[in-house]
């Protein structure tokens, strides 16, 4: 009677009749466990639970019984209870529902090895129930056994190919792999299947986001917020997009809306302030990153962002960014257990140089550093890669095949990558990314070599004691002895020679002939990044259009497509008295080539200050565009006068605002020697200290072998002090 009425749909006579049948017989199994299921429905959970116990007493053999019993102590959260019964039914009966279900509770208890062979047991005896499949899924991945995960999920998917659960999994998988193409193929499929799911919509974005398919990105993160507009992961993949395509404002917005969701969201909050600072809103930038990093309780990273920032402000203030350096410094050592110290020998042996970097790709140190590992032959000193590379792109599979030996450690905390470091016998270990973006700084501070140094990709000091960060590689132009050393913590190593060693792209273009020749007009031009643009900077240029008669001025960057930016622009060269007309403004060019061959419409490029050019400064020389630089006195305000110093252009350095609008106008009147310099610019690279990568390298492995031997000798000292 009570299952009849249970199935008609009527519990509560369905519970009547097993009470009748167990006011008859008390000990009645099977109306106990009847009961209980039904209790246990209805949220009185305890009651069912005791209701359970009397059931599996009344009849110990029942493995049924001993089920449901584990059920109702797993719907109480007394997982131990639920375990106990679970395994003594399987002792009667290995039944698949029952390994699912002792799975559940051993990964509620973070016992997942244990819950992986349960589930991996129900699907030998039901194949065909991917509801296990999902919940092995999840326990593997919590487990990070990446290449398990992703061999059930070829599985599954094969068993239930119209579930979207394991094709979207997969796709998590491929992201995590580094192979965007693949992920972006198995979200599709699951978005086919499942389009209302914002989740996996949100995957296709991260994916065609690192594809660099933006437009395709920013729509797939649209379509989830459609689904649900308080995504905070989808409002960050439309921000991404945004601002790869050069709409900062969009980009903006987007995360603003996350903050508005969640206010301090930390990440959000770093984002918002590259914006700004791509925006050359440098206070504002910095603001929101100390406000990221009071929300962060103090991460490490999150400060270097803080003090890479610091450096595009044309009013900083040297002394107080020297020390907060240190403050950085001082708070990481205070965190460090540093290896044991392994003392250097042998002075004269060959070297094993480990650099370290996430910038083994499509950036400006991948460039300068590429001619070096080139070079580094003849035994003297292998080089040995330690990347970080997020995504790896042709660069990095060209400096992977230039490298002695080569190391993926990206996944590897600093610990971790410390003792790789340490186990790969590493004599002189070279930071190359300073406090920029996944810098590996804290890690240096572990000790892992003998000698460690930084290098190229940061133009300030990292502010660890010269105990730790041994040296730091420049040279006489970019750090003079006696002025720049009491701004650094590191001993300063300086290169007899430009601490850069360019090498021009593979296509480039021919440079063109003077664009005043057939414009009856001179083109400034500035090509480098917005950061280092700031508005005193412009009124600057303003100037030097002021006194130079119908010239015009040629900015490009990534962020020049966004209309707001613009305006801003625009704004404040009118403010300045120069004609909208007289500034031409665009965005980055889609290829390396049509970018070089732009500069056959400047005449003369400006150099930004405080932080100068350098890939751009390299390039606009190398398509035969002078470059008017001002020397300051900080490395960044000195990395131009390096450069024009190394092919033979001192002339070209001005020692202040004015003196630089004087160059600029002395320069634009002489149309011969802007002819000259057009055709003669590239050949004199060519045979100029900047480009001898034979000579350079042969200096840079010199002043390896001098710390090598300082080293040998007990000169670092347990104080840094020689």
């Amino acid at each position: 009677a009570a299952l009849a009425r249970y199935r008609a749909g009527d519990v509560h006579g369905a519970a009547s009749s097993c009470e009748v049948a167990l006011d008859a017989d008390p000990n009645r199994a099977g109306a106990l466990d009847f009961l209980g299921t039904i209790r246990r429905q209805q949220g009185r959970r305890e009651e069912a639970l005791q209701l359970a116990k009397r059931a599996a007493a009344a009849k110990p053999d029942s493995s049924l019984f001993l089920f449901n019993l584990g059920d109702c102590y797993r719907a109480l959260g007394r997982l131990e209870g639920a375990i106990d019964a679970y395994t003594r039914s399987l002792r009667l009966a290995e039944m698949p529902q029952t390994f699912r279900a002792l799975g559940i509770a051993y990964a509620r208890l973070g016992r997942f090895d244990d819950a992986i062979s349960a589930f991996q047991r129900s699907i030998q005896l039901q194949p065909e129930a991917i509801d296990a499949y999902k919940h092995l899924l999840a326990c593997l991945i919590k487990t990070r056994r990446w290449s398990e995960a992703g061999e059930l999920c070829r599985k599954a998917a094969a068993i239930a190919p119209m579930d979207p659960t394991f094709h979207a999994a997969m796709g998590d998988l491929h992201l995590r792999a580094r192979s965007p193409a693949k992920a972006a193929e198995c979200f599709r499929k699951a978005v086919r299947l499942q389009p209302g799911k914002a989740r996996t919509l949100v995957g296709l974005a991260v994916a065609l986001n690192r594809l660099g398919k933006w437009p395709e990105a920013a729509e797939a993160g649209l379509s989830a917020l459609r689904l649900d507009a308080k995504n905070p992961a989808a409002h960050g993949q439309v921000a991404a997009a945004m601002m790869a395509l050069g709409r900062a404002s969009n980009a903006a917005s987007e995360i603003e809306r996350i903050l508005e969701l969640s206010p301090g969201h930390v990440e959000s909050l770093v984002l918002l302030a590259n914006i700004e600072l791509e925006r050359m809103n440098h206070s504002s930038a910095v603001a929101l990153l100390r406000q990221a990093f009071d929300r962060s309780s103090g991460s490490e990273l999150i400060h270097s962002k803080v003090l890479h920032a610091r450096n595009y402000a044309p009013d900083e203030d040297e002394a107080a960014l020297f020390a907060e350096h240190v403050d950085w410094a001082n708070r990481v050592l205070s965190k460090a257990a540093p290896l044991p110290r392994v003392e250097a020998s042998e002075p004269d042996r060959p070297l094993r140089i480990g650099y370290v970097s996430p910038d083994f790709r499509e950036h400006p140190v991948a460039h300068f550093l590429e001619p070096i590992l080139e070079q580094h032959t003849g035994g003297q000193c292998a080089a040995v890669l330690f990347s970080d590379v997020r995504h790896p792109d042709q660069r990095t599979r060209r400096l992977q095949h230039l490298a002695t030996e080569w190391h993926d450690s990206f996944n590897l905390n600093e610990r971790q990558l410390a003792e790789l470091v340490r186990s790969q016998r590493i004599d002189i270990l070279v930071d190359l990314a300073g406090h920029t973006m996944f810098n590996r700084l804290p890690m240096f501070a572990l000790r892992p070599a003998p000698v460690q140094a930084t290098y190229l990709g940061y133009p300030n000091t990292t502010g660890l004691p010269a105990n730790i960060m041994h040296f730091r590689v420049t040279d006489e132009t970019c750090d003079p002895s006696g002025v720049a050393d009491s701004m650094h913590t590191e001993r300063l190593v300086r290169l007899p020679r430009c601490f850069l060693c360019y090498k021009p792209p593979v296509d480039t273009p021919e440079p063109a002939a003077p664009a005043a020749e057939s414009n009856s007009f001179v083109t400034f031009g500035c090509f480098n990044q917005s950061a280092k643009l700031s508005g005193w900077l412009l009124d600057l240029w303003a100037g030097v259009l002021r006194s130079v008669p119908r010239s015009r001025l040629l900015l490009k960057n990534s962020i020049l497509g966004d209309e707001p930016v613009r305006e801003q622009i625009q704004s404040r060269f009118a403010a300045a008295n120069v004609a909208p007309e007289r500034v031409m403004l665009f965005p980055r060019d889609p290829s390396a080539r049509e970018h070089l061959a732009r500069y056959g419409q400047v005449d003369i490029a400006l150099d930004t200050y405080p932080y100068h050019g350098t890939t751009t400064t390299c390039e606009a020389l190398w398509m035969g565009v002078p470059v008017i630089t001002i020397a300051g006195s900080p490395h960044r305000s000195r990395v131009g006068v390096s450069i024009l110093g190394s092919v033979g252009l001192e002339e070209l350095v001005a020692t202040t605002p004015e003196h630089y609008v004087q160059k600029a106008v002395e320069l634009a009147a002489d149309m011969t020697r802007l002819k000259a310099l057009r055709a003669e610019l590239r050949p004199r690279m060519r045979q100029s200290r900047l480009m001898d990568a034979t000579g350079f390298v042969h200096d840079l492995e010199a002043v390896y072998r001098q710390m090598w031997r300082r080293a040998c000798l007990g000169g670092l000292g347990a104080s840094g002090q020689a």
